[in-house]
């Protein structure tokens, strides 16, 4: 809640002071060149999806390369289809399989000469709505811009229990993006959308993709904010990845984003304090509050009740209900500030928070032991089942 308090206080001040987003003119931004690299692990089945959605732009990139990092389905032979269907695609294949931030890595260096100012990074499984990449190239307005992030819609998949966690993390996105606004405005963007995000090329050359972490797009976005650049949000500039499914994906998914931030949070140490906005109204609020709350719902809460059957005379009901009380209406008022109608989603909001809470909980003791214990190599950036449905 606090996180959230900041979030709409932010909104809040720039509403009255009649903040206007800058933005390049229509054709300015159709018009600019892009270069977009799709890395892609075993992507065989959406590929065409995503390559099509890129290929229907307003502003249809000039370069689209395809970086398979040696995939064991059929993503070669349909990149090479691709290739050879459409003359702007070309597709390029790692000898070994690298994990996604070497990969880009790898193209950005092959093609450095012919790389346009602006470089669009998608995953191997997102489809943009027609205006996504015009829109994204419309708030480059200034040299201090590194990276504009767009919106990242999930579509739901799997059934069950898994289909009713993926209505609780849309929802609970729905409140990310809302706060992504806010974070946007005082750059402080926690992370960028890793399925879809737009650079400039010179950022991208002083700054590679990190390979030290598990999530390169938290630990990328740090490094852009610590070095004075703008990161920034796009919310007209839409995406879609289809969720990943299965309740252990979606827990291991969540526990790998987790341990990636964990991971950022002790690699970048002091250096946090380079970006005081990032690191003051955004970071260190964020793990603060998720510990302190984690703790109280996993364990705090459940005890509260434990105590009552044991000793009901000593703990009445009444505390229990309180607790149960005072965790809906953090849980909810949120929901019903950004998208009431999400609300309806309750059970598997529930659902999803619980998974998030272990998996924050679990994460920060596993990383705090690895980084203590001097096992940061276990860090790894390699392709994972659950990397899916990134946003």
């Amino acid at each position: 809640m606090i996180n959230f308090a900041i979030d709409l206080a932010t909104l809040t001040y720039h509403a009255i002071a009649g903040t206007k987003t800058e933005r390049l003119d229509d054709i300015v931004a159709r018009e600019t060149p892009v270069t977009s690299i799709i890395p892609a692990y075993n992507e065989g089945v959406s590929l065409i999806d995503a390559v099509h959605s890129q290929l229907n732009q307003t502003n249809i990139p000039r370069r689209i390369i395809i970086a398979d990092d040696h995939s064991s389905d059929d993503t070669m032979r349909i990149g090479q289809e691709l290739a050879s269907r459409y003359p702007n695609v070309t597709y390029e294949r790692n000898e070994q399989n690298l994990g996604k931030a070497a990969t880009i890595n790898r193209i950005l260096r092959a093609y450095d000469a012919s790389l346009t100012d602006r470089i669009l990074i998608t995953d191997g499984d997102t489809q943009l709505e027609p205006q996504t990449v015009e829109a994204l190239a419309s708030r480059f307005t200034d040299d201090a811009v590194a990276a504009v992030t767009a919106n990242g819609i999930l579509k739901p998949s799997g059934t069950g229990l898994s289909r009713l966690i993926h209505q609780g993390k849309a929802a609970s996105f729905n409140v990310f993006a809302f706060r992504k606004r806010a974070q946007s405005l005082r750059n402080a963007v926690s992370v960028v959308n890793g399925s879809c995000t737009m650079y400039t090329a010179d950022s991208l050359r002083q700054h590679p993709f990190p390979e030290r972490t598990k999530t390169e797009d938290t630990d990328h976005t740090w490094m852009l904010l610590e070095a004075g650049n703008k990161v920034l949000y796009e919310p007209r500039a839409v995406n879609f990845s289809t969720d990943i499914e299965g309740v252990r994906d979606h827990y291991k998914q969540t526990h790998r984003w987790f341990s990636g931030s964990w991971q950022s949070l002790y690699t970048h140490g002091r250096d946090l304090g380079k970006a005081p906005s990032l690191a003051y109204t955004t970071v260190h609020p964020s793990f603060a509050e998720g510990g302190v709350y984690s703790l109280l719902y996993l364990v705090g809460l459940p005890a509260l009740g434990a105590a009552h059957l044991i000793a009901p005379d000593s703990v009445p009901a009444t505390w229990f209900l309180a607790g149960l009380a005072a965790d809906a209406a953090y849980t909810a008022l949120p929901i019903l500030a950004v998208d009431p109608k999400s609300i309806r989603h309750l059970p598997g909001i529930y659902a999803y928070k619980t998974i998030a809470a272990a998996g924050f909980l679990d994460s920060g003791v596993r990383t705090s032991a690895q980084a203590a214990l001097g096992q940061r190599e276990r860090w790894s950036n390699r392709w994972t089942r659950e990397r899916k449905g990134e946003v």
